[in-house]
């Protein structure tokens, strides 16, 4: 440490006196071994921003964090599919309005399906749109594992009526414009009577910004909700879908007396996404990118490039370090920098070598590269519910130029 106070102090010296200094002065030297606690960075978050916005804007879904699991990093992912309330009336003897619109009955009995709800209608667009598309950057090369990875639909009503509807969910891709591409998509699920389902809601809060269980809801009980069998495959994908759902009374449906004398029925949906962070590398390798968690060492790297031969920080993790099995990479674009270390199960590494450094100190832009974490074929990616950093350490060998007057 000494030697680093004794550098600095000379630099300082010999700039300010430096219009008296007859010839060039060179200053080599190295620090080893300086060790300081590291400053709190929050990983945590940063995975969570990667996953925020995946679902919707902010006002269609709820992400909470599971905080009570802690082998891999869980979110349960809340959105509300329909909420909506529908008046039913009679009009003459033969026939039923739902909202308004006529529907034949003979005897009680619907003659033709009844729609009792299409996010498709244009007079009721409450689609979600799901835009995994963003996938793609942040988390590009990597598929969830799908052992684990759960999409269940909820539906739920005051009225035994809605026991009887035949419910239809599907999910149509859209283009990077938002437009849909396929409206007949293959991606949808028919469930012939919804009285299999029609038990009841999640019951979860909505609202709350965690989820305190150790397991999915559904494991709490008998599975009340439907579950979505290819929602794993559609997310690996990485496009972006809207959400569509149908709620139909079949012809030859007994519709009470109640509700032919007038009467709210009131269907409410939700959808639940159980999604832990346990990915493994595609055909091809796979990157993690972040983006702002490491964007201050280009900074201090640009600022002492000058005087630096070699560089090298290690970042100790605590408990482990997750990203073991990849390998830490240090890009920037329109530039021949491309430094890559490899990465074991407590450390973080950051070797810059005298090359890449002379490469750096002769930028013509400020340097501020570009961090990712890759990996090979099979590789895995699984995200603790807590890790950090414990400690950063510096090596570096100096060589610094001084010029003074001839």
């Amino acid at each position: 440490m000494k030697k680093f106070y004794y550098f600095l102090l000379l630099v300082l010296a010999l700039t300010v006196f430096s219009c008296t200094i007859p010839k060039e002065i060179e200053v080599r030297g190295s620090i080893s071994n300086i060790k300081f606690e590291a400053a709190s960075m929050d990983f945590g978050k940063e995975i969570m921003n990667m996953i925020e916005g995946s679902f919707g804007d902010g006002d269609s879904y709820k992400m909470q964090d599971c905080v009570d699991i802690h082998d891999i990093q869980t979110y349960l992912v809340y959105m509300t599919a329909i909420d909506r309330d529908f008046e039913f009336a009679a009009e003459g003897g033969n026939k039923l309005t739902i909202d308004n619109k006529p529907y034949d009955l003979f005897d009680n009995y619907l003659l033709e399906d009844a729609i009792v709800y299409n996010s498709a209608d244009p007079n009721r667009e409450e689609s979600i749109t799901l835009s995994f598309s963003t996938f793609k950057d942040s988390l590009k090369g990597f598929s969830f594992c799908s052992g684990d990875l759960k999409a269940v639909l909820y539906i739920d009503s005051g009225n035994p009526i809605v026991e009887s509807a035949a419910v239809e969910i599907k999910f149509i891709e859209l283009d990077e414009n938002g437009e849909e591409i396929n409206p007949d998509s293959p991606l949808s699920q028919k469930i012939p009577e919804a009285g299999n389902i029609v038990k009841r809601l999640s019951g979860i809060d909505s609202d709350a910004s965690s989820y305190t269980g150790t397991e999915a809801p559904w494991k709490k009980e008998p599975l009340y909700g439907y579950e979505i069998n290819y929602f794993a495959a559609m997310l690996n994908d990485k496009k972006d879908y809207k959400i569509k759902i149908e709620v139909v009374l079949p012809a030859g449906t007994y519709i009470p007396d109640d509700l032919l004398d007038g009467a709210t029925v009131d269907i409410k949906a939700e959808l639940l996404v159980w999604l832990p962070m346990d990915m493994v590398a595609n055909e091809g390798g796979a990157e993690i990118l972040f983006p702002d968690i490491f964007s201050g060492v280009g900074s201090v790297i640009n600022s002492i490039s000058r005087f630096m031969e070699r560089l090298t920080i290690i970042v100790e993790m605590k408990p482990v370090n997750p990203f073991s099995e990849g390998e830490l990479v240090m890009t920037q674009k329109d530039t021949p920098l491309d430094i890559r270390n490899k990465l074991n199960e407590k450390e973080l590494l950051f070797d810059i070598k005298e090359s890449d450094m002379e490469i750096i100190g002769n930028l013509d832009i400020d340097f501020k590269p570009d961090f990712g974490i890759v990996y090979s074929e099979g590789k895995e990616l699984k995200i603790p519910k807590e890790f950090g950093m414990a400690s950063i350490s510096l090596n570096a060998e100096i060589s610094y130029m001084i010029m003074g007057d001839k």
